[in-house]
């Protein structure tokens, strides 16, 4: 592989884990993904990267972090993540986010989420967003008076 095209790659993925990182922190300072974040999160990521514990986060130590994981999951030491490397830190990045969907689905907290928990979120979602009322959903009926998803996710029992 030239090298031109070895550092095309490892600026790729760079981008990549970069802006997932970077989505991550957007969405979770818009708050739809709780308020402890998803895929970090300000506080996840301070937490995370602050490598002499002074409560302050820099460029040097976000860009440390950065190449440490990105290092762990290079397996082969190439300089480059295949999609099985990628794979692991994906992962692990996303875990937060997963564990949080869980515990949502989970209210009652007893780690385990049962076949009623599960369907509570998609419990009549046709009749709550089928704005044209002819049984289905469209695009036309998310376009049409929009309303905010994150009610629809948050609805009590007593919507459904």
């Amino acid at each position: 592989m030239k090298i031109s095209t070895r550092t095309l790659i490892v600026v790729g993925a760079a981008t990549v884990i970069g802006a997932a990182a970077f989505a991550g922190v957007s969405q979770a300072e818009r708050g739809w993904m709780g308020k402890h974040g998803g895929f970090g999160g300000p506080i996840r990521m301070l937490e995370q990267f602050d490598a002499d514990g002074d409560g302050r986060l820099t460029q040097a130590e976000i860009d440390s972090a950065r190449t440490e994981r990105f290092a762990k999951y290079d397996a082969n030491n190439d300089g480059a993540l295949s999609l099985e490397e990628f794979s692991g830190l994906f992962q692990e990045v996303s875990r937060p986010m997963m564990v949080r969907a869980y515990q949502k689905l989970d209210p009652n907290g007893d780690a385990s989420v049962t076949a009623e928990e599960f369907e509570r979120p998609f419990a009549n979602v046709v009749e709550r967003h089928d704005r044209d009322g002819d049984g289905a959903l469209s695009p036309s009926d998310m376009k049409r008076g929009h309303r905010s998803w994150k009610h629809d996710r948050d609805h009590d029992e007593d919507d459904s």
